[in-house]
């Protein structure tokens, strides 16, 4: 019983949403101190839009869907899926300087797979395998985004770097 749980969980993963490419950011070739900052504000305010929107927990609506074996109760996921939607959107038209673009695309992507994540939490009650295989590549999302949030926080321009060495 538990290698065919094990079967189905693995041929239950949920479908990521778009696999985006670095040609799918804004990117300029300015990495000045001046772009950086630009980048750095723009990032930060769509983040802190999302915040501020983003006042429901995901993972509660799920809890309480499932502890009052409410399916309808899993329909509040709709504005958070929309939230998802419009910070992946306002991150995609961040003016990105080129050297920190690749970061940026590991962010972008990680919001785009929770959301995703999200969207097939909402089969939990037709599809249970699916919705909790989603569940568990949503904490994968989170620990990703994570991991890119540590990098940003620890991220020096290269040309910066470089003048400090000297």
């Amino acid at each position: 019983a538990e290698t065919i749980a094990e079967n189905l969980f693995q041929e239950a993963r949920p479908t990521l949403g778009t696999q985006y490419k670095l040609s799918d950011l804004n990117i300029s070739s300015d990495n000045n101190d001046t772009a950086n900052a630009a980048y750095t504000k723009d990032v930060t305010g769509a983040m802190q839009d999302f915040i501020t929107a983003h006042t429901i927990n995901e993972l509660e609506i799920v809890e309480d869907a499932l502890s009052s074996k409410s399916p309808q109760k899993i329909q509040k996921l709709v504005p958070v899926i929309a939230q998802y939607e419009l910070l992946k959107k306002s991150l995609l038209a961040v003016k990105t300087p080129s050297a920190i673009a690749p970061l940026h695309l590991r962010l972008v992507q990680g919001y785009a797979n929770i959301q995703s994540s999200i969207v097939s939490m909402q089969k939990m009650f037709s599809d249970s395998v699916l919705g909790f295989a989603a569940l568990a590549q949503y904490q994968n999302e989170l620990s990703a985004i994570d991991i890119v949030g540590d990098e940003y926080r620890n991220y020096t321009p290269a040309r910066q770097y470089s003048e400090n060495k000297l």
